[in-house]
C-alpha cells in the first residue's frame, strides 16, 4: 500500500471521527471493518482498547463514502489473500478460517493509502 497522504491518526480518542472493529468474530470473516463514529459511545472508550476502537483522523471529514472506500480496501486485501500478514488470534472460526486481528500500524496504512 503506497501512502497518498500523511494523515495523523489517533487511537482511542473520544470525539473521534471514525470507528474500527479490529478482530474477526467466531462466525465469519466480515467483522474487521470501519464504522461510523457513533458505533462506540465516547464514554465507553478506554486508552487500552484494541478490539473496538474509536479513531480521530486529523485533516479530513469522514463520510459514509469514505467509510465504504476503507471497507472496500479491507475486502480487496482479504480477497487477494493479503490478510495473511494480520495476526491470527483465538483459533479457528466456525467456518474453518483462522480468525484475524488487524494492527494499528496497518489501519494507519489503509487510511493513508486509500483516502
Amino acid at each position: 500500500m503506497t501512502p497518498k497522504n500523511k494523515y495523523k491518526v489517533f487511537f482511542n480518542k473520544p470525539n473521534g471521527n471514525i470507528c474500527v472493529n479490529t478482530g474477526d468474530n467466531t462466525k465469519n470473516k466480515d467483522n474487521i471493518r470501519f464504522l461510523d463514529k457513533n458505533w462506540i459511545d465516547d464514554l465507553k472508550i478506554k486508552n487500552t482498547d484494541r478490539h473496538k476502537v474509536k479513531l480521530n483522523v486529523e485533516g479530513i471529514e469522514i463520510t459514509k463514502q469514505s467509510i465504504q472506500v476503507l471497507n472496500d480496501k479491507i475486502k480487496e486485501l482479504r480477497d487477494n489473500k493479503c490478510d495473511y500478514l494480520w495476526s491470527s488470534f483465538k483459533g479457528v472460526s466456525q467456518n474453518g478460517h483462522f480468525r484475524k486481528r488487524i494492527d494499528f500500524h496497518t489501519i494507519k496504512k489503509i487510511i493513508n493509502s486509500t483516502l
